[in-house]
């Protein structure tokens, strides 16, 4: 059997919780404000939102779209949150809409399965692993 067939959802749960916590570990460096520039800083909030979005999918087993978007929509206005009280940070209701937009349409594509589930257990392995690399160079060259 594959090992992307014998993952849990007690393993997505998991890796979504150490994405949340490395998403507010992160944007509390001084670097995270000049990460990215526009258009690439709202293509990052869509991306990373439609991110947790699918992974919390699966920790629910595919059954619990509402509670997914409440959920990730929480985490990303505690995290627009988090930003006003972090002196180089700036709050945006923009970046906020953008992440709740980005997990509506990614639960949606789900839901309807215009994306493949299978696709997304076959290649999420290798998706969780390109973003740890990339978020570990982007740390590196910002420094």
């Amino acid at each position: 059997m594959p090992l992307y067939r014998k993952i849990t959802p007690a393993v997505y749960w998991v890796v979504a919780s150490l994405f949340v916590i490395l998403l507010f570990w992160g944007g509390r460096q001084p670097f995270a404000g000049r990460l990215f520039v526009s258009p690439y800083s709202e293509i990052a909030h869509f991306s990373a939102y439609a991110f947790l979005g699918i992974i919390f999918w699966m920790g629910t087993g595919e059954k619990r779209p509402v509670l997914v978007i409440i959920l990730v929509s929480s985490i990303a206005a505690l995290d627009e949150l988090q930003q006003t009280v972090i002196p180089f940070r700036t709050a945006s209701v923009g970046d906020f809409l953008i992440d709740v937009v980005a997990v509506c349409i990614t639960i949606f594509l789900l839901k309807t399965s215009i994306i493949s589930r299978e696709t997304i257990r076959q290649q999420g392995l290798l998706f969780l692993i390109g973003i740890g690399v990339g978020i570990i160079i982007l740390m590196i060259l910002n420094r």
